[in-house]
């Protein structure tokens, strides 16, 4: 639409332009007129000729005839129609070559010397051709005006300084004698070809200048009126699907009597995937999720795109929640089938959130309000992905938003959340090789909060961003208190920490910096830290713009996948990251005594990992039993409950001598 409605504005522009132009041409020729008409009127006020030989032929009124009838005739077709350009041009050389000849008839018919018309009246005239030419705004006519009235005044000055003795008359001998000097006829004419050439020149660089003003003008009249109709559009419509937002979709209900039924549809994860794989992916498969949806709906229904990665979908006459469900379960059931953007296979779950809109009883955007809740709720885990609301979950929610507040207030003053330190041993050695640092958060009314609670809270308000870089940096300091060597300046092979990242970490432009500040000022190696990345964020990370994990690398950490085995693992992402260790997922640990699905993969893990030279380390160990069976399976390292639980850093000091 943006195309066409600059194609309209040229269009509108051009025809304003040449309208311009027509009315300029018509204006020229009038004003042509006149000059003729001051011609005509000098030569009426001029005495008879004074040269008897020239008594019968009188050429000034045959040059007025002449200029008289071609600019009527050329007047005459400006108001019938647009001239073309190339009859501009060539009415522009007949003029300036009938001015001359006008010019040129009265030397003939009263035998005056020509350099006597070459003086400051003859030079206005083309003063003025030349400026007339202007009015079209076009810098050619000015420069072929400009350029016809220095050839005619070469010629002028030229017939001056070779014209014949018998013509000019005695009186002009003399003058000849003085003009037929070359050096002295430059001399004498070079200031008025300079002049013409100046005033050609300054009236091309103003045409220019102004045509380009014009231009700009018109570009930011473009550009003015499609930021308010964007504007407009953007207060009522969503800019990529043309679906109405909130405010859209609060008119087009206004003045609706009966019920409706609501399901707010959200889409899992999109803002890590926007973060991974782009907005430009993203925006196509929000289309793609948009299509499969309304291939389930009716045409009644009223879909709004409310948020970046929420739809509402209103359908008139439902009033029950028992009926909204088999249609949100459908809409479900339509992002089944992975999307295929690019070449690359994406599948999209979503939850929903159900809601009754009935609107002589409460306004849209509660009822909203209470579906989004319940799609909350249903990206709990384990909750169900089709929620109905109920009261008690706006009271829930109400508890998630104190929970936040209180874990903004722990952040900030940074006491009340620390890190429990979980023993990490070799496999083979049974020696202490490294700690896991684990966000724990020792609440002065609530007690210990387990981070099953308050970390989804701080994923949901990117609080997890402080969150981490706060204990990465404790843990940093604590790691050197553990083990002296992971100082800078230490030598040697000891202890190692490991830290968790987010996906909302990883996707914070500032990440490095802030992880380059902790390792200088707390001063420890940084080949003694280990950052730690689900598989899921691991694999995504291999989409992010500029190389953020070999940025990562760079800074001479050690990078981990962490529950590997879970999610796409495949041999193009272990050979395209650079990863240090896999991290066997709990689920295939805490099976394997008994399951022989589970030890194969745990098996399959370990020759990969051999494979592409990385560690491995399993967590999750509960018994002798798993330990026992990894230890035969070759796994490097292990960590669990049964080899030591996360403790604080006063009570972790305990394993620098324990044993598996």
């Amino acid at each position: 639409m943006t195309v066409d409605r600059s194609a309209d504005h040229a269009m509108r522009f051009a025809e304003a332009l040449g309208s311009f132009q027509d009315r300029s041409e018509r204006l020229v020729g009038w004003i042509q007129l006149a000059i003729i008409a001051v011609f005509a009127a000098l030569y009426f006020a001029s005495p008879p000729a004074l040269d008897a030989s020239h008594a019968g032929f009188h050429p000034v009124p045959v040059a007025l005839a002449f200029y008289t009838l071609f600019t009527i005739f050329k007047q005459i077709q400006a108001y019938r129609r647009s001239l073309p350009g190339w009859l501009i041009s060539l009415s522009i050389l007949i003029d300036m070559a009938l001015l001359f000849a006008l010019i040129w008839s009265f030397h003939l018919q009263y035998n005056q010397p020509p350099a006597f018309y070459l003086k400051a009246p003859t030079l206005l005239y083309v003063f003025i051709f030349i400026a007339l030419r202007a009015l079209r705004l076009e810098v050619f006519y000015v420069l072929l005006a400009g350029g016809l009235a220095v050839i005619g005044w070469l010629l002028l000055a030229t017939y001056a300084a070779t014209g014949t003795y018998d013509l000019l008359g005695a009186t002009t001998r003399d003058y000849v004698v003085y003009m037929t000097s070359p050096r002295i006829l430059w001399g004498a004419e070079i200031d008025k070809i300079i002049a013409i050439v100046m005033v050609t020149g300054i009236l091309a660089v103003s045409v220019s200048r102004g045509r380009r003003l014009l231009l700009r003008e018109r570009d930011a009249s473009i550009e003015l009126e499609d930021n308010q109709i964007e504007i407009s559009n953007l207060a009522y419509r969503d800019g990529l699907t043309g679906l109405p937002n909130m405010v859209g979709l609060t008119e087009t209900l206004k003045g609706a009597g009966t019920p409706h039924g609501l399901v707010v549809l959200e889409l899992d994860d999109f803002r890590k995937r926007v973060a991974v794989l782009g907005k430009p992916f993203t925006d196509r498969l929000i289309e793609e999720v948009l299509g499969r949806m309304r291939e389930r709906l009716t045409r009644t229904a009223v879909v709004a795109r409310i948020g970046e990665s929420e739809f509402a979908v209103l359908l008139p006459g439902v009033s029950a929640l028992d009926d909204l469900r088999p249609i949100a379960e459908a809409l479900l059931a339509a992002l089944v089938a992975p999307v295929v953007i690019e070449g690359r296979s994406v599948v999209q779950t979503a939850r929903t959130g159900l809601a009754i809109w009935t609107p002589e009883k409460m306004p849209l955007l509660s009822v909203i309000q209470d579906a989004q809740v319940a799609t909350l709720r249903a990206g709990l885990p384990a909750a169900p992905r089709v929620m109905m609301f109920d009261d008690r979950m706006r009271a829930e929610e109400i508890a998630f938003g104190e929970l936040e507040v209180e874990l903004r207030a722990a952040i900030e003053h940074g006491v009340e959340l620390a890190p429990h330190y979980q023993p990490i041993f070799q496999m083979e050695t049974g020696a202490l090789v490294g700690f896991e640092a684990l966000a724990r958060w020792s609440h002065p009314k609530r007690g210990l909060i387990p981070p099953g609670r308050f970390i989804p809270v701080a994923e949901a308000t990117g609080l997890i961003v402080p969150l981490g870089n706060q204990i990465l940096k404790t843990a940093c300091r604590d790691l050197i208190r553990f083990d002296p060597t992971a100082a800078q300046g230490g030598k040697g092979v000891g202890l190692f920490m490991s830290v968790n990242l987010s996906a909302r970490q990883l996707s914070d432009n500032k990440l490095l910096d802030r992880i380059g500040r902790a390792l200088e000022r707390t001063g420890v190696r940084p080949d003694r830290i280990k950052l730690e990345l689900t598989e899921s964020e691991a694999t995504g990370a291999l989409e992010l713009a500029g190389g953020r994990l070999n940025d990562l690398k760079g800074l001479g950490v050690s990078l981990s996948i962490d529950d590997f085995g879970t999610g796409y693992s495949s041999l193009s992402y272990l050979h395209g990251l650079p990863f240090d260790v896999l991290k066997i997922d709990r689920s295939f640990v805490t099976g394997v005594a008994g399951s022989a699905q589970s030890r194969a993969v745990i098996r399959t893990i370990v020759d990969l990992a051999r494979s592409f030279c990385l560690e491995t380390v399993a967590e999750g160990i509960e018994d002798q039993d798993t330990l026992d069976n990894l230890r035969a399976l070759g796994v490097g390292m292990v960590q669990g409950y049964h080899t030591g639980r996360p403790a604080p850093f006063d009570e972790a000091v305990r394993f620098l001598s324990g044993k598996t």
